[in-house]
């Protein structure tokens, strides 16, 4: 008889992009922000009163331009979300 193949349980389908950690002030601004877009992590830091991107490596910690590469279009919508939590500001 052939080999029987197991079928894995259903994973939830990985999203594009997931927004890992938002660290704010105790005014509520945004101080942080730690991403994952694909398989390549991102910090963004408050940087005046701009958001910049500070660091960019996968899950091995590797920083190699070739293997931390994501699309212009996945990496605007990074930006895109960044941007719109560090323009909001968090009233507790």
């Amino acid at each position: 008889m052939g080999e029987r193949l197991s079928v894995p349980d259903r994973e939830e389908p990985k999203r594009e992009i997931d927004i890992l950690e938002v660290e704010r002030d105790t005014n509520g601004s945004v101080l942080k922000i730690e991403a994952r877009a694909g398989n390549v992590f991102f910090v963004f830091r408050k940087s005046g009163d701009k958001l910049m991107e500070t660091s960019r490596f996968t899950e091995g910690q590797t920083h190699d331009p070739d293997t931390t590469r994501i699309p212009k279009n996945l990496y605007q919508k990074l930006l895109n979300q960044a941007n719109a939590i560090f323009n909001e500001r968090k009233v507790e």
